[in-house]
Protein backbone atom coordinates (compact mmCIF):
# COMPACT_ATOMS: atom_id res chain seq x y z
CA UNK A 1 0.00 0.00 0.00
CA UNK A 2 1.44 3.39 -0.59
CA UNK A 3 1.38 6.29 1.79
CA UNK A 4 2.20 9.81 1.82
CA UNK A 5 4.83 11.27 4.60
CA UNK A 6 3.63 14.63 5.82
CA UNK A 7 5.09 16.76 8.75
CA UNK A 8 3.13 17.24 11.55
CA UNK A 9 3.70 19.42 14.56
CA UNK A 10 4.43 15.82 16.89
CA UNK A 11 6.43 13.85 14.64
CA UNK A 12 6.10 12.50 10.59
CA UNK A 13 2.80 10.47 9.80
CA UNK A 14 1.75 8.59 7.07
CA UNK A 15 -1.69 9.44 5.12
CA UNK A 16 -3.33 6.34 4.65
CA UNK A 17 -4.13 5.08 0.87
CA UNK A 18 -7.83 4.42 1.41
CA UNK A 19 -8.16 3.65 -2.60
CA UNK A 20 -5.56 1.05 -1.96
CA UNK A 21 -8.30 -1.11 0.51
CA UNK A 22 -9.19 -4.26 -1.19
CA UNK A 23 -12.29 -4.94 0.63
CA UNK A 24 -14.96 -3.15 -1.60
CA UNK A 25 -17.26 -2.79 1.43
CA UNK A 26 -14.26 -1.43 3.69
CA UNK A 27 -12.87 0.73 0.84
CA UNK A 28 -16.45 2.41 0.26
CA UNK A 29 -17.00 3.04 3.98
CA UNK A 30 -13.45 4.95 4.17
CA UNK A 31 -13.90 7.03 1.69
CA UNK A 32 -17.75 7.55 2.57
CA UNK A 33 -16.39 9.06 5.78
CA UNK A 34 -13.91 10.66 4.01
CA UNK A 35 -15.76 12.92 1.87
CA UNK A 36 -18.49 13.41 4.49
CA UNK A 37 -15.46 14.46 6.96
CA UNK A 38 -14.28 16.88 4.37
CA UNK A 39 -17.39 18.22 2.95
CA UNK A 40 -18.26 19.20 6.88
CA UNK A 41 -15.02 20.77 6.86
CA UNK A 42 -15.34 22.90 4.00
CA UNK A 43 -19.33 24.44 5.56
CA UNK A 44 -17.21 25.23 8.62
CA UNK A 45 -14.63 27.14 6.70
CA UNK A 46 -16.95 28.79 5.05
CA UNK A 47 -19.50 29.98 7.90
CA UNK A 48 -16.99 30.98 10.76
CA UNK A 49 -13.81 31.48 8.28
CA UNK A 50 -11.60 30.46 11.05
CA UNK A 51 -8.97 33.39 10.58
CA UNK A 52 -8.33 32.36 7.04
CA UNK A 53 -7.58 28.70 7.36
CA UNK A 54 -8.45 25.81 5.74
CA UNK A 55 -9.36 22.41 7.72
CA UNK A 56 -7.79 19.01 6.27
CA UNK A 57 -8.43 15.61 7.02
CA UNK A 58 -6.91 12.78 6.49
CA UNK A 59 -6.49 9.27 7.71
CA UNK A 60 -3.51 8.26 9.24
CA UNK A 61 -1.55 4.87 9.72
CA UNK A 62 0.04 5.35 13.36
CA UNK A 63 -0.21 2.07 15.15
CA UNK A 64 -2.85 3.81 18.15
CA UNK A 65 -6.65 4.25 18.32
CA UNK A 66 -6.36 7.87 18.43
CA UNK A 67 -6.98 11.15 16.95
CA UNK A 68 -5.60 14.75 16.76
CA UNK A 69 -5.93 18.29 15.41
CA UNK A 70 -3.04 20.80 15.06
CA UNK A 71 -2.84 24.38 13.99
CA UNK A 72 -0.52 25.85 11.36
CA UNK A 73 0.01 28.93 9.94
CA UNK A 74 -2.68 28.45 7.23
CA UNK A 75 -4.60 25.31 8.51
CA UNK A 76 -6.03 23.04 10.91
CA UNK A 77 -5.26 19.45 10.35
CA UNK A 78 -7.43 16.89 11.95
CA UNK A 79 -5.96 13.24 11.96
CA UNK A 80 -7.77 9.89 12.81
CA UNK A 81 -6.17 6.15 12.97
CA UNK A 82 -7.24 4.34 10.06
CA UNK A 83 -7.96 1.53 12.92
CA UNK A 84 -10.75 3.91 13.74
CA UNK A 85 -13.57 3.13 11.93
CA UNK A 86 -13.00 -1.09 11.01
CA UNK A 87 -12.83 -1.08 15.19
CA UNK A 88 -15.47 -0.07 16.08
CA UNK A 89 -17.26 -1.95 13.47
CA UNK A 90 -15.90 -4.69 15.25
CA UNK A 91 -16.93 -3.40 18.09
CA UNK A 92 -20.50 -3.02 17.37
CA UNK A 93 -20.79 -6.20 15.41
CA UNK A 94 -19.52 -8.23 18.85
CA UNK A 95 -22.10 -6.28 20.46
CA UNK A 96 -24.65 -7.05 18.39
CA UNK A 97 -24.15 -10.79 18.49
CA UNK A 98 -25.69 -11.20 21.20
CA UNK A 99 -29.17 -10.96 20.51
CA UNK A 100 -30.38 -9.96 23.96
CA UNK A 101 -29.17 -6.46 22.52
CA UNK A 102 -31.52 -4.68 20.38
CA UNK A 103 -34.01 -7.39 21.12
CA UNK A 104 -36.26 -6.51 18.47
CA UNK A 105 -33.71 -6.30 15.72
CA UNK A 106 -34.36 -9.70 14.38
CA UNK A 107 -31.79 -12.38 14.59
CA UNK A 108 -33.03 -15.07 12.23
CA UNK A 109 -30.41 -15.94 9.67
CA UNK A 110 -27.71 -15.67 12.24
CA UNK A 111 -24.71 -16.97 10.45
CA UNK A 112 -25.31 -15.33 7.37
CA UNK A 113 -22.30 -13.15 8.14
CA UNK A 114 -19.60 -14.82 10.16
CA UNK A 115 -16.05 -13.74 10.41
CA UNK A 116 -13.15 -14.82 12.72
CA UNK A 117 -10.52 -11.61 12.66
CA UNK A 118 -8.00 -10.40 15.26
CA UNK A 119 -9.19 -7.82 17.38
CA UNK A 120 -7.68 -5.36 19.68
CA UNK A 121 -9.48 -3.89 22.44
CA UNK A 122 -6.05 -2.23 23.84
CA UNK A 123 -6.25 0.95 21.79
CA UNK A 124 -2.84 1.60 23.08
CA UNK A 125 -0.88 -0.98 21.57
CA UNK A 126 -3.07 -2.47 18.42
CA UNK A 127 -0.41 -5.67 18.09
CA UNK A 128 -1.84 -7.08 21.23
CA UNK A 129 -5.37 -8.30 20.04
CA UNK A 130 -7.14 -11.74 20.24
CA UNK A 131 -9.26 -13.26 18.00
CA UNK A 132 -12.86 -12.67 17.93
CA UNK A 133 -15.67 -15.23 16.02
CA UNK A 134 -18.47 -13.39 14.98
CA UNK A 135 -21.72 -14.47 13.91
CA UNK A 136 -24.50 -12.30 12.89
CA UNK A 137 -26.59 -11.54 9.96
CA UNK A 138 -27.72 -9.00 7.59
CA UNK A 139 -30.07 -6.45 9.98
CA UNK A 140 -27.89 -6.53 13.24
CA UNK A 141 -24.68 -5.84 10.67
CA UNK A 142 -26.48 -2.72 9.31
CA UNK A 143 -27.32 -1.97 12.53
CA UNK A 144 -23.53 -2.09 13.75
CA UNK A 145 -22.09 -0.66 11.12
CA UNK A 146 -24.50 2.50 11.46
CA UNK A 147 -23.61 2.77 15.38
CA UNK A 148 -20.02 2.50 14.31
CA UNK A 149 -20.63 5.40 11.74
CA UNK A 150 -22.07 7.60 14.57
CA UNK A 151 -19.00 6.70 16.88
CA UNK A 152 -16.40 7.23 14.48
CA UNK A 153 -18.30 10.61 13.23
CA UNK A 154 -18.06 11.76 16.72
CA UNK A 155 -14.57 11.24 16.85
CA UNK A 156 -13.84 13.90 13.81
CA UNK A 157 -16.32 16.12 15.15
CA UNK A 158 -15.37 16.66 18.60
CA UNK A 159 -12.06 17.40 16.91
CA UNK A 160 -13.90 20.16 14.85
CA UNK A 161 -15.17 21.25 18.53
CA UNK A 162 -11.47 21.67 19.55
CA UNK A 163 -10.78 24.49 16.47
CA UNK A 164 -14.31 26.14 16.91
CA UNK A 165 -13.49 26.38 20.42
CA UNK A 166 -10.51 28.10 20.04
CA UNK A 167 -8.40 25.78 21.57
CA UNK A 168 -5.58 25.18 19.56
CA UNK A 169 -4.97 29.27 19.50
CA UNK A 170 -5.48 28.95 23.04
CA UNK A 171 -2.54 26.61 23.32
CA UNK A 172 -0.28 29.06 21.27
CA UNK A 173 -1.09 32.25 23.10
CA UNK A 174 0.00 30.56 26.24
CA UNK A 175 3.31 29.65 24.44
CA UNK A 176 1.90 25.90 24.23
CA UNK A 177 2.10 23.78 21.12
CA UNK A 178 -1.29 23.93 19.12
CA UNK A 179 -1.53 20.55 19.00
CA UNK A 180 -4.04 18.21 21.06
CA UNK A 181 -4.24 14.66 20.95
CA UNK A 182 -7.26 12.91 22.15
CA UNK A 183 -6.04 9.80 24.21
CA UNK A 184 -2.19 10.35 25.45
CA UNK A 185 -0.28 6.84 25.06
CA UNK A 186 2.03 8.07 27.97
CA UNK A 187 2.13 7.55 31.34
CA UNK A 188 0.52 10.68 33.02
CA UNK A 189 0.46 11.33 36.70
CA UNK A 190 -2.86 11.51 38.55
CA UNK A 191 -4.42 14.97 39.09
CA UNK A 192 -2.17 16.67 35.78
CA UNK A 193 -5.43 16.96 34.05
CA UNK A 194 -6.77 20.68 35.15
CA UNK A 195 -10.81 22.14 34.92
CA UNK A 196 -8.90 24.13 31.80
CA UNK A 197 -8.30 20.71 30.10
CA UNK A 198 -11.30 18.93 31.44
CA UNK A 199 -13.65 22.24 30.35
CA UNK A 200 -11.85 21.79 26.64
CA UNK A 201 -13.26 18.24 26.56
CA UNK A 202 -16.68 19.44 27.81
CA UNK A 203 -16.77 22.05 25.13
CA UNK A 204 -15.62 19.53 22.09
CA UNK A 205 -18.13 17.05 22.99
CA UNK A 206 -20.73 20.15 22.95
CA UNK A 207 -19.90 21.00 19.68
CA UNK A 208 -19.72 17.10 18.70
CA UNK A 209 -23.15 16.65 20.49
CA UNK A 210 -24.98 19.33 18.21
CA UNK A 211 -23.76 18.37 14.96
CA UNK A 212 -24.08 14.69 15.40
CA UNK A 213 -27.97 15.31 16.06
CA UNK A 214 -27.82 15.97 12.02
CA UNK A 215 -26.81 12.51 11.06
CA UNK A 216 -29.84 11.49 14.12
CA UNK A 217 -32.20 13.62 11.79
CA UNK A 218 -31.11 11.90 8.83
CA UNK A 219 -31.89 8.74 10.58
CA UNK A 220 -35.36 9.47 11.86
CA UNK A 221 -36.14 10.58 8.29
CA UNK A 222 -34.77 7.81 6.78
CA UNK A 223 -37.12 5.34 8.92
CA UNK A 224 -40.06 6.47 6.79
CA UNK A 225 -39.10 5.61 3.34
CA UNK A 226 -35.90 3.08 4.12
CA UNK A 227 -37.28 -0.84 5.46
CA UNK A 228 -34.14 -1.26 7.00
CA UNK A 229 -33.27 1.63 8.94
CA UNK A 230 -37.01 1.39 9.90
CA UNK A 231 -36.32 -2.65 11.16
CA UNK A 232 -33.23 -0.55 13.42
CA UNK A 233 -34.23 2.79 14.31
CA UNK A 234 -38.21 2.90 13.65
CA UNK A 235 -40.95 1.97 14.12
CA UNK A 236 -41.95 5.33 12.98
CA UNK A 237 -43.86 6.30 16.11
CA UNK A 238 -41.23 6.29 18.18
CA UNK A 239 -38.29 6.69 15.81
CA UNK A 240 -36.76 9.94 17.70
CA UNK A 241 -37.19 7.95 20.57
CA UNK A 242 -35.76 5.28 19.84
CA UNK A 243 -32.86 6.99 17.60
CA UNK A 244 -31.47 9.14 20.12
CA UNK A 245 -31.25 6.09 22.60
CA UNK A 246 -29.32 4.21 19.75
CA UNK A 247 -26.88 7.17 19.10
CA UNK A 248 -26.41 7.94 22.81
CA UNK A 249 -25.89 4.42 23.25
CA UNK A 250 -22.93 4.30 20.34
CA UNK A 251 -21.42 7.52 22.31
CA UNK A 252 -21.03 5.49 25.15
CA UNK A 253 -19.63 2.67 23.71
CA UNK A 254 -17.04 4.63 22.13
CA UNK A 255 -16.29 6.24 25.17
CA UNK A 256 -15.57 3.31 27.09
CA UNK A 257 -13.38 1.14 24.56
CA UNK A 258 -10.59 3.99 24.80
CA UNK A 259 -11.43 4.98 28.20
CA UNK A 260 -11.42 1.49 29.68
CA UNK A 261 -7.70 0.73 28.23
CA UNK A 262 -6.28 3.96 29.40
CA UNK A 263 -7.46 3.02 32.06
CA UNK A 264 -6.29 -0.40 33.04
CA UNK A 265 -3.11 0.26 31.22
CA UNK A 266 -2.51 3.36 34.03
CA UNK A 267 -2.43 5.89 31.22
CA UNK A 268 -4.59 8.82 31.16
CA UNK A 269 -6.50 11.51 28.69
CA UNK A 270 -8.05 14.92 29.78
CA UNK A 271 -11.77 13.48 28.73
CA UNK A 272 -13.59 12.72 31.97
CA UNK A 273 -14.87 9.40 32.67
CA UNK A 274 -16.32 7.77 29.55
CA UNK A 275 -20.34 7.41 32.01
CA UNK A 276 -19.39 11.14 32.38
CA UNK A 277 -19.44 11.74 29.12
CA UNK A 278 -22.58 9.93 27.92
CA UNK A 279 -24.18 11.76 30.55
CA UNK A 280 -24.23 15.17 29.65
CA UNK A 281 -23.78 14.44 26.13
CA UNK A 282 -26.82 12.43 26.49
CA UNK A 283 -28.64 15.78 28.01
CA UNK A 284 -27.73 18.35 25.25
CA UNK A 285 -28.00 15.60 22.39
CA UNK A 286 -31.82 15.68 24.08
CA UNK A 287 -31.62 19.53 24.72
CA UNK A 288 -30.95 20.07 20.67
CA UNK A 289 -33.34 17.02 19.83
CA UNK A 290 -36.31 19.23 21.40
CA UNK A 291 -36.14 22.16 19.59
CA UNK A 292 -36.86 20.50 16.28
CA UNK A 293 -38.96 17.46 17.14
CA UNK A 294 -42.07 16.90 19.95
CA UNK A 295 -40.82 13.55 21.35
CA UNK A 296 -41.31 11.66 24.57
CA UNK A 297 -37.91 12.11 26.64
CA UNK A 298 -39.30 10.03 29.27
CA UNK A 299 -39.82 6.87 26.63
CA UNK A 300 -36.51 7.52 25.03
CA UNK A 301 -34.98 8.03 28.38
CA UNK A 302 -36.69 4.23 29.33
CA UNK A 303 -35.12 2.88 26.09
CA UNK A 304 -31.60 4.65 26.48
CA UNK A 305 -31.49 2.86 30.10
CA UNK A 306 -32.21 -0.47 28.39
CA UNK A 307 -29.36 -0.12 25.84
CA UNK A 308 -27.34 0.70 28.70
CA UNK A 309 -27.79 -2.36 30.45
CA UNK A 310 -27.18 -4.58 27.35
CA UNK A 311 -23.80 -2.61 26.55
CA UNK A 312 -22.91 -2.80 30.04
CA UNK A 313 -23.35 -6.36 30.11
CA UNK A 314 -20.70 -6.82 26.89
CA UNK A 315 -18.75 -4.06 28.13
CA UNK A 316 -18.18 -5.77 31.46
CA UNK A 317 -17.58 -8.91 30.06
CA UNK A 318 -14.60 -7.42 28.12
CA UNK A 319 -13.55 -5.31 30.79
CA UNK A 320 -13.39 -1.86 29.21
CA UNK A 321 -15.60 -1.01 32.00
CA UNK A 322 -15.18 -1.37 35.61
CA UNK A 323 -18.49 -2.83 37.21
CA UNK A 324 -18.60 -0.51 40.19
CA UNK A 325 -19.05 2.43 37.54
CA UNK A 326 -22.51 1.18 36.39
CA UNK A 327 -24.24 0.96 39.85
CA UNK A 328 -26.71 3.05 40.80
CA UNK A 329 -24.19 4.89 42.98
CA UNK A 330 -21.78 5.18 40.31
CA UNK A 331 -24.23 6.66 38.05
CA UNK A 332 -25.40 9.09 40.83
CA UNK A 333 -21.39 9.85 40.96
CA UNK A 334 -21.62 10.40 37.15
CA UNK A 335 -24.70 12.27 37.01
CA UNK A 336 -23.39 14.17 39.89
CA UNK A 337 -19.36 14.96 38.39
CA UNK A 338 -21.39 15.81 35.00
CA UNK A 339 -23.57 18.48 36.78
CA UNK A 340 -20.40 19.84 38.16
CA UNK A 341 -18.67 20.80 34.76
CA UNK A 342 -22.39 22.20 33.31
CA UNK A 343 -21.96 24.52 36.08
CA UNK A 344 -18.00 24.96 35.53
CA UNK A 345 -18.92 25.78 31.84
CA UNK A 346 -21.53 28.25 33.07
CA UNK A 347 -18.58 30.18 35.10
CA UNK A 348 -15.36 29.29 33.77
CA UNK A 349 -15.81 28.41 29.86
CA UNK A 350 -15.36 31.63 28.80
CA UNK A 351 -11.28 30.97 29.61
CA UNK A 352 -11.25 27.63 28.19
CA UNK A 353 -12.29 29.49 24.71
CA UNK A 354 -11.30 32.70 24.91
CA UNK A 355 -10.78 32.76 20.96
CA UNK A 356 -14.01 30.67 20.00
CA UNK A 357 -15.52 30.88 16.73
CA UNK A 358 -18.93 30.31 17.84
CA UNK A 359 -21.09 31.98 20.74
CA UNK A 360 -21.54 28.82 23.73
CA UNK A 361 -24.97 30.71 24.59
Amino acid sequence: MQVARTMGISEDFEIYDIDAIQDDGIRIQYQTLRKRFRSLAKQIESIYKLDDKHIEFHFTVDGTFNASVEMTDDKYRIQMSNAVPVLLMILFDKLLSDNQSLPWVSSEGTGEVVYDIPFSIKTSDLRQRQDWIIETNKIRAFASYTLADIATSFMFLHELGHVLGGHLKDLEARNEVAFHVEFNMRETSQGQHTWLHQLREYQADSVGAYLVTHIIEELIEDVSVNERTGAVFGPAEVAAENTIALAVMALYGLFAYVKGQERKLKRTSSHPDPLVRAVYTRDLIYQIMQSHHAFDIELSQDMLQARFDEMNTVLVALELVDPTSVTDDGIEAATSLATKLDELQKTRGDQAARFAFIDWG
